[in-house]
């Protein structure tokens, strides 16, 4: 992991960790379906993801996410598997109507994959987008 992904994820886990006396700390079990292209190659791993949060405001927040191993998925005779992701990202967010938000979500995530049998870790950039109710 380079040293400015260490820093960030660090940096992230010890604001979560100042506050988790607040009320304002949140947290989240779900399945994520991932997609993964090269050239020539598009496959679809599956992760169970756990997510904990802490609201700064009601529009910004930040979170840290674990990610673990649920499916595999091969395509033009390469297998790849998820071993782990960890990630923080910064999330912003506004409400729709009462008790339904869009947000958006950036950070740096570490995955660690496994394709035909050769392992890989890469660290770099992750987004996402979505509406929570």
């Amino acid at each position: 992991m380079t040293r400015i992904a260490r820093l960030t994820t660090t940096l992230g886990l010890l604001a979560l960790a100042a506050g988790a006396q607040a009320q304002s700390l949140y947290g989240e079990v779900g399945y994520t379906g991932l997609d993964y292209r090269e050239p020539g190659l598009k496959v679809s791993p599956g992760m169970v993801r756990g997510v904990v949060g802490y609201e700064f405001t009601p529009n910004l927040a930040m979170e840290g996410m674990v990610g673990l191993h649920a499916r595999s998925d091969t395509a033009a005779g390469t297998s790849l598997r998820l071993g782990n992701m960890v990630g923080v990202f910064g999330k912003l967010q506004a409400p729709l109507a009462e008790g339904v938000n869009v947000y958006g979500r950036l950070g740096v995530v570490r995955s660690d994959l496994k394709a035909n049998g050769v392992s890989d870790a890469r660290t770099g950039l992750a987004y996402g987008a979505g509406i929570s109710y």
